[in-house]
């Protein structure tokens, strides 16, 4: 078992296998202060979620970490928390987050902003940030399920815009009536 700390809230991971660990690196904290809730995923669960994806080859050591995810996402509700599939970047202390679906184009237009702004630019996480209202402000938080691209700092920052992307012909942007 460890620790992680991630939006603020210390979690404490009963894993099976240290490669989970290890995947959890950058956010492994030994505070001292209670964990806000433990993940544990049992055998049966890493079997079933493996049996739910039958055209992949899955295997617990890969699993484990997705079932905490799928867990966490859950728990982290009751602490003013989610996480939204989306792409998330800080620039001069404050967060964009660029959300669709798998192969649209979160990627695409981080790297993007990130050749724009360069050394202005840090990015948050690539594909699993979690959100978190704090006081009266919707925080962006890194975690480590970041995407194939493994993009991802443990840090955060005030989120300022959430640019919600379709494919088009046209590369256009329209702000949401009544925002």
């Amino acid at each position: 078992m460890f620790q992680v700390e991630i939006a603020g809230l210390v979690i404490a991971l009963d894993n099976r296998y240290e490669s989970t660990r290890s995947y959890c690196e950058g956010y492994l904290t030994d505070s001292s202060r209670r964990p806000d809730f433990t993940i544990t995923v049992s055998e049966e669960e890493l079997r079933r979620r493996a049996e739910e994806c039958p055209d992949m080859i899955w295997n617990a050591l890969y699993a484990e970490p997705i079932c905490i995810y799928e867990k966490l996402s859950c728990a982290i509700v009751q602490k003013d928390a989610f996480v939204l599939h989306s792409s998330v970047v800080a620039v001069d202390g404050r967060a964009y987050a660029f959300a669709a679906d798998c192969g649209v184009g979160k990627t695409t237009h981080t790297r993007h902003w990130q050749n724009l702004m360069q050394d202005r630019l840090t990015v948050i996480n690539g594909d699993k940030p979690v959100y978190r209202f704090m006081g009266d402000q919707l925080m962006a938080f890194g975690t480590p399920w970041c995407g194939k691209e493994k993009l991802e700092t443990n840090t955060s920052a005030p989120l300022a815009a959430l640019c919600l992307l379709q494919r088009g012909d046209i590369n256009q942007v329209e702000q949401i009536d009544g925002f």
